[in-house]
């Protein structure tokens, strides 16, 4: 049992991993992005409650408000939320929660994903969104990926006119917002 849930594990990273690479080509090239109206509550409700799924050892905290409905590409929002509660598992402490919040803000939708994971320092900010940038030191880097999901994240939010920011989550951890216009 425990190598078959270690293979599947490896299984869904190495799937992770080639859906991210295509998505970055994609991009890049020629991705044209399907705009429809779209219940981003219900989106974000269905994202968080698989990775409750997918990782029931952790605990995620969802404080969602019934949003209004946006244009948005659906598959490319969802692999935005992927893209960053994967991040918040992967960089936060193992009983630490991963907080997400979406909400109404002045004609936006708001979503933040808030870890209690090692943060992200001042100067690393203005480089994870460069393509296969990764923080740290190869040799000694305990988690694995790409350095494509934050580039991934940032591209899509800009195609749909929005706004992606990190802060500082005191005393320890990231704040990842995304501001999505109504």
């Amino acid at each position: 049992k425990e190598l078959l849930d270690l293979s599947y594990d490896e299984s869904l990273r190495l799937e992770s991993l080639v859906d991210n690479i295509l998505t970055a080509a994609k991009i890049e090239s020629s991705y044209e992005f399907n705009m429809e109206a779209a219940n981003i509550s219900e989106l974000v409700n269905k994202r968080v409650k698989r990775f409750k799924n997918l990782n029931p050892e952790r605990h995620f905290i969802l404080k969602a408000d019934t949003c209004d409905t946006i244009h948005i590409d659906q598959e490319a929002i969802i692999k935005v939320v992927d893209n960053l509660l994967d991040n918040a598992i992967k960089y936060s402490l193992e009983g630490a929660p991963i907080n997400i919040i979406l909400n109404s803000i002045n004609n936006s939708v708001q979503l933040q994903i808030i870890d209690q994971g090692a943060g992200i320092d001042e100067k690393e900010k203005r480089n994870i969104f460069k393509k296969f940038y990764r923080i740290g030191n190869e040799d000694t880097r305990e988690t694995k990926g790409t350095g494509l999901g934050l580039f991934i994240v940032k591209e899509i939010i800009d195609a749909h006119n929005g706004h992606f920011i990190i802060e500082n989550n005191l005393p320890q951890g990231s704040i990842f917002k995304i501001s999505l216009p109504i």
